[in-house]
């Protein structure tokens, strides 16, 4: 798996591709959402991610919920539908917020951009 990060005003784009199971590429996954401490949104691009393993999926919801205790959006951004259909098997849909188009990515980087000047101020 190959990760990069970009970053859109204080909104913090990480890209996702290949494969990722419970090995270091978890861990890689891991440790680059959370090194994004400092943004005020997070959006996890899964579209180029084709198999993953439930564990992965979990991992997804620990990291959703970090994000909610650091007052950070994290949004799921274009999941295959391969991740998709893992979630719906687990019950784990409701647990992610998904930005299915590039309506919603301009919705959250307006939000996020307003964020910032609020807090700035």
């Amino acid at each position: 798996m190959e990760i990069y990060v970009d970053h859109i005003g204080n909104l913090a784009v990480v890209e996702c591709q290949g494969r990722i199971f419970r090995n270091d590429s978890a861990f890689h996954l891991r440790d680059a959402v959370m090194s994004q401490a400092d943004s005020t949104g997070i959006i996890l691009d899964l579209s180029q991610v084709y198999t993953m393993d439930d564990g992965i999926l979990y991992m997804l919801v620990r990291l959703q919920r970090w994000a909610a205790e650091h007052n950070l959006e994290l949004k799921l951004f274009n999941p295959t539908s391969f991740i998709r259909h893992s979630f719906d098997e687990t019950g784990l849909s409701s647990e992610f917020k998904i930005a299915e188009n590039l309506e919603d990515l301009l919705s959250l980087i307006a939000r996020t951009t307003h964020l910032h000047h609020s807090h700035a101020a």
